[in-house]
């Protein structure tokens, strides 16, 4: 696998594709917090501007 064998690292075999998974659970798990981010501030923006709104036209 990847030329690690040449290495002697141990269990190679299911450790790097063990490791690439935890990689890929990581980055799904960053992507689902950076949405519901980027969604919070959308709301909390659209919340905003509809009190700035309301106070201009009153």
């Amino acid at each position: 696998m990847a030329g690690l064998h040449e290495f002697g690292l141990p269990y190679v075999e299911w450790l790097l594709p063990f490791a690439l998974w935890v990689v890929a659970a990581g980055s799904l798990v960053t992507v689902a917090q950076r949405m519901l981010t980027v969604r919070r501030e959308a709301f909390e923006l659209e919340g905003a501007g509809a009190g700035v709104e309301g106070a201009e036209k009153s």
